[in-house]
């Protein structure tokens, strides 16, 4: 053991390269072996062994090799770090490897921080721009529904007017009579006014003076046509049809479904049997989604329209099959 101590002790004025190749042949390590063991160039293995430390123009980088070839050999580097500092008169502060492990934790310390503030600042903001998401994407299929019912409007009432032009006249005439109807009512309840034909003015607030004055000639009252509702009530059973519809399942389906417009809001799935019933004067649309299984009975007669999907009914007939797209 202490043949091993003396062995490691620098000599009188011996330098650190010196010392290094001293301690390597005394391992038994040949020059080109010690070099393949640390990785290093043979060529700055012999400028440190021979103490030419002008070689290296970094200090740093003399400092590491030192470090491996001691770590090879099983020497105190810091020992052979500091004869190095007094040999070459280096200023160079080494750091023991518990500051530098200290250093390291909080070094990682402070990047874990900021890596936890930057990812807490990214939150608010992901959360904000999947709002404005879900937002944009509610708004868009609001204004798609709405278009999709306007078309749907529009279709019906072109195809109508198409088909029965007499009833858009005889709407248009209605509203012409009850027009003028409410103008001639109006009229009618005009301030009577007196024979110098200017109109009557009251004298104060408590009293108002009325001059003898002719009498309005009567007007017979234009013969009023009744109202829509009172037509609804009169009428009776006779003006309605029965739609029946009848559902065939098979393998992989037992529903079907239909759909009345301006009576159900949406898509109606049956398994069996569905009824409805439709005016007998007034046009009807009817969408069916699976024609070849649906059996329509109107008015307990069954109807044959092949693999049509939206039916026009007007006065107990079918007066037009088209195939449109079921959304």
């Amino acid at each position: 053991m202490s043949e091993e101590q003396s062995l490691e002790t620098f000599g009188s004025d011996e330098k650190v390269g010196t010392y290094l190749c001293r301690i390597r042949e005394a391992r038994g390590l040949k020059f080109t072996q010690m070099a393949k063991a640390i990785r290093l160039n043979e060529e700055i293995l012999s400028a440190i062994e021979e103490n030419r430390w002008e070689y290296f123009k970094i200090e740093a980088y003399l400092r590491s090799y030192i470090v491996s070839i001691c770590e090879k050999l099983s020497l105190d580097k810091n020992l052979v770090l500091k004869q190095l500092s007094a040999e070459i008169n280096s200023t160079f502060t080494l750091i023991s490897s518990s500051a530098s492990a200290a250093s390291t934790a909080s070094l990682a310390k402070e990047t874990e921080n900021e890596s936890g503030q930057k990812s807490e600042k990214k939150a608010p903001v992901v959360e904000v721009v999947v709002v404005l998401l879900v937002i944009a994407v509610l708004f868009f299929v609001a204004k798609l529904l709405n278009s999709e019912t306007e078309d749907r409007t529009d279709f019906y009432a072109t195809e109508e007017t198409d088909l029965f032009p007499e009833n858009s006249t005889a709407q248009q005439s209605e509203s012409d009579t009850l027009a003028q109807d409410t103008v001639k009512t109006d009229t009618s309840k005009a301030v009577p006014t007196v024979q110098t034909g200017k109109p009557i003015q009251p004298a104060n607030q408590a009293q108002i003076i009325m001059p003898a004055a002719q009498p309005p000639a009567a007007q017979p009252l234009p013969s009023a046509k009744p109202e829509p509702a009172a037509q609804a009530s009169a009428s009776d059973d006779s003006s309605k049809d029965v739609l029946r519809f009848e559902c065939s399942p098979s393998a992989t389906d037992n529903t079907c479904g239909i759909k009345l417009i301006g009576f159900d809001n949406r898509m109606i799935f049956f398994k069996r049997a569905e009824i409805r019933y439709i005016n007998h004067n007034d046009t009807s649309h009817v969408t069916v989604t699976v024609p070849e299984r649906t059996r329509l009975l109107l008015n307990n007669e069954r109807l044959d329209y092949g693999k049509f999907n939206t039916l026009l009914f007007y006065k107990g007939e079918i007066v037009r099959k088209t195939n449109r797209e079921l959304r």
